[in-house]
């Protein structure tokens, strides 16, 4: 028999059992609903889903069904309007997802400011007010950044201007839920500041491939708007999402862990503070500074986020590839179950797993909202214990919320996407985005489109 889909681990499991086993292996007729659903995406679109799970599609309804004989009962009782509501809220999902107000990528920081006077002497102030062992260090990391040339010794600037910024008063034009993190911040979890941990990478040895100034500049961009981290081409929104919660969140141990990931070491791991091993993935330069594409800094973090995911789940491997498919499960960047099915990105379990140990703080997945009529009814059936209502609520800069929505463009299709809530502005709520952006989007229309979500616990 086939692996089932929803009983592959425990965390998968727990997660799915609202969207996909309570469903399907509860309802008197599993495969007529499934069926009815096939019918509306039509004949094709059914035949290439059964394809890309390389099963038998009855097969897998029968091992879904099988999968979920610890739910039959509750379920059972209220099954028709159970599927009404499900095939409801499946439409309204599929409907675009408007944005209120989606904002430029980031510019690179103007290196203007470099030889203004005034803007110099307000960073001299700012150096003077910090602790000794943080002025030694900022002297270490400004003499590393002007040290490049030609076009890596511009980026280097470019991080020069960016750590500058991050020394001063976030200026006004930033969203008001919005800011970012601000030196000198708190301590990794070994007790260093921001700025010792930058001055440890810029002196450190590096792998092949990595230029250290390059790295330190970008990572000092990222401490300046985590909102330019990017996933590029990749099927990596969970991890860049995550590298975007890391780097807001917590600045002092996102480089720690990144410089870590940089160095020569072997085998190339990052411990976590919660003792996960991140390591290098052998593909981390596959798409390496392409335009619009992941970084350094992401080319070492995100393959190796999914990759722990992937190992999370006991799922197998990641591979870094960024193939093009007509459709994101004929693409290899995923998750690969045992039955060789790609699943392209992350379950709100294995997400918040690796977070926890990121960060040192309690999260929780899930999949759906709990303010969803569909979750409510699994409730009251007595099979969702504790779902979260509105998740991205809590969000604030220093505890932001990942949120996958079904984000549909205009242009139509299904395609979930994992972003990173930092707040609200009146009834919008405020997302950075790893395409390299922030945006806002009206509350009612992440509700429609939640598909899960990691926040702390």
């Amino acid at each position: 028999m086939v692996d089932p889909l929803f009983r592959l681990t425990a965390p998968i499991a727990r997660g799915a059992l609202d969207l996909g086993a309570g469903l399907a292996a509860a309802l008197p007729d599993a495969q007529a609903v499934a069926l009815d659903i096939a019918r509306q995406a039509g004949t094709e679109a059914r035949d290439a889903i059964a394809d890309s799970l390389r099963v038998d599609p009855g097969q897998l309804l029968q091992d879904v069904q099988d999968a979920g004989e610890i739910v039959v009962t509750g379920v059972r009782r209220s099954a028709d309007r159970l599927a009404a509501i499900g095939l409801a809220e499946l439409d309204a999902m599929r409907s675009p997802l408007p944005r209120q107000r989606v904002e430029p990528p980031p510019a690179a920081p103007d290196r203007a400011p470099l030889s203004d006077p005034a803007r110099q002497a307000q960073v001299a102030a700012a150096i003077a007010a910090l602790p000794p062992a943080d002025q030694a260090a900022w002297q270490t990391v400004e003499a590393r950044l002007r040290q490049g040339q030609g076009e890596v010794g511009q980026v280097q600037l470019e991080g020069l201007a960016a750590l500058q910024n991050s020394l001063l008063p976030v200026q006004p034009a930033a969203p008001a839920p919005y800011v970012p993190p601000r030196l000198p911040g708190a301590p990794d979890s070994q007790g260093r500041s921001v700025l010792q941990n930058l001055a440890i990478m810029a002196t450190q040895p590096v792998a092949t491939g990595v230029d250290p100034g390059r790295l330190l500049a970008e990572v000092a961009q990222h401490l300046d708007d985590p909102a330019r981290i990017r996933q590029g081409q990749f099927n990596s929104c969970g991890a860049g999402s995550s590298q975007q919660l890391f780097a807001q969140s917590q600045p002092a141990e996102y480089v720690r862990v990144i410089g870590a990931l940089a160095g020569p070491q072997l085998p190339p791991v990052a411990i976590t503070q919660g003792g996960v091993e991140l390591t290098r993935h052998p593909q981390w330069q596959v798409g390496l500074l392409q335009p619009g594409g992941r970084d350094t800094a992401s080319s070492l973090f995100q393959p190796a986020f999914m990759q722990a995911a992937n190992l999370a789940g006991a799922l197998g491997n990641y591979e870094n590839v960024s193939g093009e498919g007509s459709s994101p499960f004929e693409r290899s960047d995923g998750l690969t179950l045992p039955n060789g099915y790609v699943l392209p990105g992350v379950f709100p379990h294995q997400q918040s797993q690796i977070l926890e140990s990121l960060t040192g703080v309690a999260y929780t997945g899930q999949l759906g909202n709990g303010a969803s009529a569909f979750n409510l009814a699994m409730t009251a059936a007595g099979l969702n214990s504790s779902l979260r209502i509105d998740p991205w609520r809590q969000a604030t800069a220093e505890r932001p919320v990942t949120v996958a929505l079904n984000y549909i463009s205009e242009a139509g299709g299904m395609s979930p996407h994992w972003l990173t809530a930092v707040g609200m502005e009146d009834a919008n709520v405020v997302f950075l985005n790893p395409h390299g952006q922030r945006e806002t989007i009206p509350e009612a229309e992440v509700r429609a489109h939640m598909i899960g979500a990691s926040f702390p616990a």
